[in-house]
């Protein structure tokens, strides 16, 4: 019995698990064996092996799904295109789509690939899908120019030495997700503080001590009971600076009010 092991577990042929990576371990076995000279060359089967329509891969029948001709690639994810299983191609072909479909330079056929189940993506945000079109495009564009200026062809190279793999797509979906919530943080806050600051124009306890609680403005040690303090010590902060106070300056003021210490000097 041909049994494979490998770190995931074993392969056996008499079981048809895994027989892709049977066949993809006895291969690269074989190349390794012949190096040592310990086995002969591998026959070249190209022009005499040949195939029935039902042998036709799963990788072409996946990316018939998405009316897309499989590129003529040799390998695809590290893994000769007829030694993909089902699963596989269907995953493949899913990113495959969206590297084809990011030509067509429209944000709404992006997402709607980005949003396939076959694509295992996971974290997308429709409100971010013009985002990930543009750095998705550039990135595909850049990796493309990057092979061809390299002398690379499609015939003795993998396809996602020009297409974005899976892990790529979702590494950039990730990091433009933590750039806009770090936008949107970065906003809320610049709002928090400008608030805080019309309050004091307003002179308006009450309206200041729910400004100094919003969470966006970082602020630490409010004090409901000290909204009268808050009010006299900021606003003689902010006529002492003759603008509007940071959050540096008004968490300073919010500590001194607490000692009760006139805070004019300090912030000059």
């Amino acid at each position: 019995k041909a049994v494979v092991s490998t770190q995931s577990g074993h392969y056996g042929r008499d079981d048809k698990k895994n027989m892709p990576k049977v066949i993809y371990c006895i291969h690269a076995l074989s190349i390794w064996l012949n190096k040592l000279g310990k086995a002969p060359n591998m026959e070249n089967l190209l022009g005499i092996a040949e195939f029935t329509e039902e042998e036709i891969t799963e990788m072409r029948r996946a990316l018939e799904d998405y009316g897309i001709s499989i590129p003529a690639f040799n390998k695809i994810g590290g893994i000769l295109e007829k030694e993909i299983g089902v699963d596989e191609a269907a995953k493949h072909a899913a990113v495959i789509a969206i590297n084809e479909l990011l030509l067509k330079e429209d944000p709404d056929v992006t997402l709607k690939a980005l949003q396939n189940k076959k694509a295992y993506l996971n974290h997308i945000e429709v409100q971010n899908q013009a985002k990930y079109h543009d750095i998705l495009f550039l990135a595909k564009l850049d990796k493309t120019e990057t092979a061809q200026d390299e002398g690379k062809t499609s015939k003795d190279c993998d396809i996602y030495e020009f297409y974005l793999t899976h892990v790529e797509v979702q590494d950039i979906i990730d990091d433009i997700n933590d750039i806009v919530r770090k936008e949107i943080a970065e906003a809320k806050f610049r709002t928090a503080i400008s608030d805080i600051n019309k309050c004091l124009a307003n002179e308006s306890a009450s309206e200041l001590i729910v400004a100094l609680q919003v969470p966006a403005s970082r602020l630490k040690h409010v004090n409901d009971k000290n909204s009268e303090i808050y009010l006299e010590f900021l606003v003689a902060a902010q006529n002492s600076r003759e603008g509007n106070l940071n959050v540096e300056e008004i968490q300073e003021v919010l500590e001194l009010a607490k000692k009760k210490k006139v805070p004019t000097a300090t912030l000059r």
